[in-house]
C-alpha cells in the first residue's frame, strides 16, 4: 500500500547508514540522505551513475566479484571496504549488500547498505599502538631488573668471598638463593 511504501522510504531516509540501490548494470537508481553526507554527493549527482565512482580502485576486481557473486546465489553478504568521497578523502566502511527482486522473484537489482566504520578503524589502531608500546615498555622493564638482580647477585656473591667468619659466608650464601628465587621467579 501507499501508507506502507511511505513507511519504508521515512526508514530509508532517516537511517543514519548510507543506503543505496542500483540496477544489475550498477546504475544507482536510490540515494538516501545519509550517503549524500557520507560520500558527499548529492542524490542528483549520484542517481543514475555506475556505483563503480565510490570504490576506491585497488578494490574495484573484489568489489565486482562479490557484487557477482550476490547476483548469482547469495540472499546478501557482508564486507568491509574502502570508498571514495567526492573530495577525493577514503572512507572506512561496512558493506551489506543484497538481492532486490521483484514480485515475481527475479534478481532485479541490490541494495547496499554503508556503515561508516571509520572511527572504530581508528580506535583499533590507537589501541594496537598503545599495546606495542606498552610491551616494548615491559621488555624495557624486565631487561632492566634482571640486570639489576644479576648486579645484586655478583655483589652477593663478592662479598662472600671476604666474608671473615662462616656466618656471615653462611648469610651471604643464603642471601644469594634467596636471589636466584626471585631470579627464577622474574624469569617465568
Amino acid at each position: 500500500t501507499q501508507a506502507e511504501q511511505m513507511k519504508l522510504a521515512a526508514i530509508v531516509s532517516s537511517s543514519e547508514d548510507a543506503i543505496v540501490s542500483e540496477d544489475l548494470d550498477r546504475t544507482i537508481t536510490s540515494w538516501n540522505r545519509t550517503a549524500e553526507r557520507m560520500f558527499g554527493y548529492p542524490a542528483d549527482e549520484a542517481i543514475g551513475r555506475k556505483s563503480t565512482f565510490l570504490v576506491s580502485e585497488d578494490e574495484q576486481p573484489d568489489d565486482s566479484r562479490r557484487r557477482a557473486l550476490t547476483i548469482q546465489g547469495g540472499a546478501y553478504s557482508r564486507y568491509t571496504g574502502t570508498c571514495m568521497c567526492k573530495d577525493g578523502t577514503p572512507v572506512s566502511v561496512s558493506i551489506t549488500q543484497s538481492n532486490i527482486v521483484d514480485t515475481e522473484g527475479r534478481k532485479i537489482g541490490i541494495s547496499l547498505v554503508y556503515r561508516d566504520i571509520s572511527q572504530r578503524i581508528e580506535a583499533r589502531r590507537a589501541l594496537e599502538a598503545s599495546l606495542r608500546e606498552k610491551e616494548t615498555l615491559l621488555r624495557e622493564i624486565h631487561h632492566r631488573v634482571k640486570n639489576n638482580l644479576q648486579i645484586i647477585s655478583s655483589l652477593l656473591r663478592f662479598q662472600s668471598k671476604k666474608a671473615n667468619t662462616p656466618e656471615a659466608a653462611a648469610a651471604f650464601a643464603d642471601g644469594q638463593d634467596r636471589l636466584r628465587s626471585m631470579i627464577l621467579m622474574h624469569e617465568k
